[in-house]
């Protein structure tokens, strides 16, 4: 968006002109400012006794122009902080779910190796007691890593030979077996309701299970407790933030998942953003919005998910910086910042020549008045004192505009101080969460009867059919 849009006086950029109302930090300043331009008038009247009309003339178009420079910076400002730090918190989002679907790929890849699944897949019939003793090996793997609510193994015809779960009625799936049985790839990743799980809406992956042969005779489907995990991140990224609502959307912007139901509901489709693209109306709402598409990890993206986060605007730019040591702003200002632009940077500069300006009008009017002195001391008093005020209005304008840079600093440093903690925490989370799934693997492959028998008998055949096992697993995360 370009071009500016004048708000109750003072000029703003058309991008953020809307915002305005809802930034108290920028109203708070701009009524202060506009209070001082209000002394004008009263500078008027001396500017006729001193013979000074032009240039106090003068010097109030300057305060007036710096004044709209500095809360339109102000609230940019405070608008590039909020977009910032809601952006942070979508690319974590996103980031850390595609982290652990990466995950998911490779253990659906290592258990369709396990031999018990393998025979099953290549037995003509199951009979009672060889599905039981598939249903609690099964279970012992998920017991060892609860991330999965619910594992089968399908036929040809996408029916459950073997399933987990007893609790849900499923129907076959034979366009889901088939096309995992086709596919080229290693796996098949699928969302969305599934008759394997009742109607409902699932997020599986699958992978052919293949005889010694090579033949690919059954599908396994792990399906993942996707709404279980959304939780815990949802939980880590709001800590300390009632007020956002993260969300996990799909390409045609559906809600896949919320972290408040009660403001955004799963399955419902988030309008397009305004043009300008950062804000939107929701059910009678206005939200500041970012999203964030993933970085991928080991070139997997997932299905296409974006992290989306909305930051009712009510609440979008609470100021929550503590208020500088008066002592302080005068250095921090005078020491340079870079997260400012060059005509930002100048405004303190501007702000001193316009009080030293002042100034040096009070000098020469009082300079003119002792000159002029014919004895009538009331109206020289009367001049001294407007005088006196001039000098005033000077240092308080010099203050306003320094306590408002320093804001600007403090939530420019905030802003990234935040990023870059975002940052930190995302990296120490994605390696816990690698420690904790090399763990799991593990526990998962001490499971595998062809490695149980190679550490029980220690035999060159058995440790050699160990190797063949080993070999594909270290293959699946290559």
């Amino acid at each position: 968006m370009s071009g500016t849009v004048v708000f109750k006086g003072v000029t703003f950029s058309s991008d953020v002109a809307p915002l305005v109302p809802r930034m108290a930090l920028v109203n708070d300043h701009r009524e202060s400012l506009q209070r001082l331009e209000d002394t004008w008038d009263k500078l008027g009247l001396l500017a006729q006794m001193t013979g000074s009309g032009t240039s106090i003339a003068a010097t109030g178009a300057k305060f007036h122009a710096l004044t709209g420079v500095l809360l339109d910076a102000l609230a940019q400002r405070l608008r590039q902080d909020a977009l910032r730090s809601a952006r942070a918190k979508a690319q974590t989002l996103v980031d850390l779910l595609v982290r652990n679907l990466f995950e998911r790929t490779a253990d659906v890849g290592f258990l369709a190796l396990d031999p018990a699944l393998v025979s099953a897949a290549a037995a003509t019939e199951i009979d009672a007691a060889q599905l039981g003793a598939l249903q609690n090996h099964l279970t012992s793997y998920q017991a060892k890593y609860s991330v999965y609510d619910d594992i089968l193994l399908l036929a040809a015809d996408g029916s459950a030979r073997v399933r987990l779960r007893q609790d849900t009625p499923a129907r076959a799936d034979a366009g889901l077996a088939q096309a995992a049985l086709r596919n080229d790839a290693p796996y098949l990743e699928r969302f969305g309701p599934s008759p394997l799980l009742g109607g409902q809406d699932g997020l599986l992956f699958c992978a052919p299970v293949r005889t010694p042969g090579g033949h690919a005779a059954a599908v396994l489907c792990l399906s993942f407790t996707l709404q279980n995990e959304m939780a815990s991140i949802f939980a880590a990224l709001t800590a300390g933030d009632e007020a956002s609502v993260l969300l996990l959307l799909d390409a045609q912007r559906t809600v896949v998942a919320s972290s408040d139901v009660h403001q955004v509901g799963l399955g419902v489709v988030l309008p397009a953003p305004r043009p300008g693209g950062t804000t939107l109306r929701f059910a009678g709402r206005e939200y500041l919005t970012v999203q964030a598409s993933s970085n991928g990890y080991q070139g997997y993206v997932g299905l296409g998910w974006v992290g989306c986060v909305l930051v009712p605007l009510d609440a979008a730019f609470d100021s929550t910086t503590a208020p500088m040591p008066q002592t302080a702003i005068g250095a921090r200002l005078s020491a340079g910042n870079h997260l400012f632009g060059e005509a930002l940077r100048t405004i303190p500069i501007q702000a001193q020549g316009i009080q030293q300006g002042l100034e040096r009008l009070v000098w020469n009017g009082q300079l003119r008045l002792r000159k002029a002195d014919s004895g009538d001391v009331s109206g020289t008093g009367f001049a001294n004192v407007l005088l006196e005020r001039v000098t005033a209005t000077g240092r308080r304008i010099s203050q306003v505009f320094e306590e408002a840079i320093a804001q600007l600093q403090q939530s420019a440093e905030a802003s990234v101080v935040d990023q870059v903690r975002a940052a930190a925490a995302l990296g120490s989370d994605i390696l816990d969460r690698s420690f904790y799934e090399r763990a799991n693997d593990c526990r998962w492959w001490a499971l595998d009867e062809t490695l149980r028998t190679a550490t029980r008998d220690c035999t060159p055949e058995a440790c050699a059919q160990a190797s063949k096992v080993l070999a594909p697993i270290h293959g699946l995360r290559s």
